[in-house]
């Protein structure tokens, strides 16, 4: 299931497993964050195969303490610490029914994935890929067919889809790989939309839109992008947006997150605490 179709609960637990996916991968590098990826998909794959297990982790009325104890107990050595407490992280939260704890992990493995990607610098080529081959999809019904033909042999769809990929990004190739070998992917072309709109998303949060009253200098511009980017743990990209309306300071807007230190800022804000 594509994130945006859970219900409201399981999309805020989704949310904040996402928040610590980033503050974990902060230190990673591009090949770290890829074997993190990695690590996500097998307790995802896992607990897709196995209902008993999957129920027990995102069971409500059992103690979210004793939920984290059964994940430590079952995955503990078995994968890294990020990716282990990620994992007992998730069984800790609201889940609105028990497949959505897959779906979690299968959507944090792909967000390490493009964590990796940014980190290597190969992001633009990974999101271009992603799209071109959800237009083939599109254009050829009978291949997407094929491809999400679940009583098909999994081997024969990934060689196919191997010989039509050969020359992607590694970690577009991997992307498409967990979409064929997830069991809860009943279409592959909604997979690979919901890829390219999760990239699309990641993109719009790593810029920096920043409103000021006076165009920044280069070097305050530097330093800006420089705290920014350690603030939110990844590579952050200004733009900057002169408007003399916000009178002094800056306003900065990184996806939903908003910081405004502006004085225009602060007056509407005192100007609503007076109306409330």
């Amino acid at each position: 299931m594509l994130p945006a179709l859970m219900q409201a609960t399981s999309r805020e637990s989704l949310h904040g497993l996402r928040t610590q996916l980033d503050q974990s991968a902060a230190t990673l590098e591009a090949q770290g964050a890829q074997a993190l990826s990695g690590e996500l998909a097998q307790v995802s794959d896992l607990l897709a195969s196995e209902p008993g297990l999957r129920r027990a982790l995102s069971d409500s009325s059992a103690q979210a303490s004793s939920r984290e104890q059964l994940a430590t107990r079952l995955f503990g050595g078995q994968v890294s610490d990020s990716a282990l407490e990620l994992v007992k992280k998730a069984s800790t939260q609201a889940w609105s029914k028990p497949g959505d704890l897959v779906d979690a992990l299968t959507d944090l493995s792909h967000q390490a994935a493009f964590i990796s990607a940014e980190k290597s610098g190969s992001f633009a080529t990974v999101e271009e890929e992603l799209f071109r081959f959800g237009r083939a999809l599109d254009a050829n019904g009978e291949l997407e067919q094929t491809l999400s033909d679940a009583s098909a042999p999994l081997a024969q769809r990934q060689q196919l889809l191997g010989a039509l990929v050969k020359d992607a990004n590694p970690i577009t190739t991997g992307l498409l790989r967990s979409v064929l070998s997830n069991p809860r992917a009943a279409s592959t072309y909604n997979s690979v939309q919901g890829l390219v709109e999760d990239a699309a998303g990641r993109r719009r949060r790593s810029v920096a839109v920043v409103t000021s009253p006076v165009a920044l200098t280069d070097e305050q511009e530097r330093r800006l992008t420089s705290a920014l980017s350690r603030i939110y743990g990844r590579e952050v990209s200004v733009s900057i947006d002169v408007d003399p309306t916000v009178l002094g300071g800056l306003r900065v807007q990184v996806g939903d997150d908003v910081i405004d230190g502006s004085i225009a800022g602060r007056l509407d804000d005192i100007q609503r605490r007076f109306a409330g």
